[in-house]
C-alpha cells in the first residue's frame, strides 16, 4: 500500500506530465479533468507532490502495522515531518502564496503534535511526571 498507490499516481501523473506542466489554471484543461484532484493544490512545476504528500502520510501508517517499538514509529516521523518542513519552505509546491503559507505552518503543527509525543513518551520511559517537569 505504502509503496503501490503512490506509484500508481504517480504512473497516472507522468503520463500526463506535458498538459499537467502547461496549465494556465489550477485544473487545467477538459483532458485533465479526471486526474486535476491531484495536483490542482500545487503548481505547475510541482505535480510530483502529491506524490511525495502521499508517501509522507502512508510510511508511518506502514510503520505502524509492522513495528512494534512505537518510539521508533515517531522518531522517524519526527525526522521525516522536519524533513518536509525544510523541504516545502524551499520549493513552495502550492499554486499561490497563501497556500504556500497555509501548507507550511499545517507541517509544523504535524512536527510539533509529533515531538510533543515523542516527549511524553521520553518522559516515561525515564519516569518523570509533570511534578518532576514543572519544578
Amino acid at each position: 500500500l505504502p509503496v503501490g498507490v503512490p506509484l500508481a499516481a504517480y504512473a497516472l501523473l507522468w503520463s500526463r506530465r506535458e498538459e499537467i506542466e502547461g496549465r494556465k489554471t489550477r485544473l487545467g484543461g477538459p483532458e485533465l479533468n479526471v486526474l486535476a484532484f491531484y495536483f490542482r493544490t500545487y503548481s505547475a512545476k510541482c505535480w510530483r507532490w502529491t506524490v511525495i504528500d502521499m508517501q509522507r502520510r502512508l510510511v508511518p501508517c506502514w510503520l505502524m502495522a509492522f513495528c512494534t517499538d512505537s518510539t521508533t514509529v515517531l522518531v522517524h516521523s519526527l525526522g521525516s515531518s522536519y524533513a518536509f518542513v525544510l523541504v516545502w519552505r524551499e520549493y513552495e509546491p502550492s499554486w499561490d502564496a497563501q497556500a504556500d503559507q497555509l501548507g507550511y505552518s499545517c507541517a509544523w503543527f504535524v512536527y510539533i503534535c509529533i515531538h510533543a509525543l515523542v516527549t511524553s513518551i521520553a518522559s516515561e520511559d525515564l519516569g518523570t511526571n509533570e511534578t518532576f517537569v514543572a519544578s
